[in-house]
């Protein structure tokens, strides 16, 4: 069961959400980026997204099926959280495919 941060606690007195550490976007705005129709500035946002927030946080604004299909364009930019992104994945296909 996912336990996402409430969102009283998410974002900051000007709606900023925590894991935008070096943006200055509310929490709809980022919303907003994460539905550009344009993959390459989408994948952009979802990168932040990954690096810096709480794997809850993450599956409260994309789901699964939205990171697997961005996946080729945001995995080179997750740094040292590849890994665990990768792992989280496979094992989300293998038990809801599986």
């Amino acid at each position: 069961m996912l336990n996402p941060t409430p969102i009283e606690r998410m974002v900051d007195a000007a709606g900023r959400p925590y894991f935008l550490p070096g943006l200055s976007m509310t929490l709809e705005q980022f919303r907003k980026a994460l539905a550009d129709p344009n993959p390459q500035a989408r994948a952009v946002f979802l990168a932040e997204l990954l690096r810096n927030a709480r794997a809850d946080d993450v599956f409260f604004l994309v789901s699964p099926g939205e990171i697997l299909e961005m996946w080729p364009l945001v995995e080179d930019c997750l740094g040292d959280k590849k890994d665990f992104w990768r792992w989280l994945l496979d094992e989300l296909e293998e038990r809801c495919l599986g």
